[in-house]
């Protein structure tokens, strides 16, 4: 299967352009630049509400496939008898 091993190959090289891309970015700005107090808090939020908004919508998305499973067992067992 030749097709996969070309979407692993893709992927690596969009991996290596990602860290190629971030430590560039990290590094042309690393001069004598200080990063206000409102800087790290607005960082800090991020980092807080980001993973709590994102486990939010994905159980979100799992109680609401749940439910359509449920419900479509009851619709067939309700065919069925």
């Amino acid at each position: 299967m030749p097709g996969g091993w070309i979407a692993v190959f893709v992927l690596c090289l969009l991996l290596a352009a990602t860290l190629f891309g971030a430590y560039e970015g990290w590094t042309a700005h690393s001069g004598n630049i200080e990063v206000p107090d409102w800087g790290y808090a607005f960082l800090g939020v991020g980092i807080v509400f980001g993973p709590v908004i994102g486990c939010g919508l994905m159980a979100l998305v799992s109680t609401a496939a749940e439910a359509a499973t449920m419900s479509a067992r009851r619709c067939s067992r309700r065919i069925a008898i």
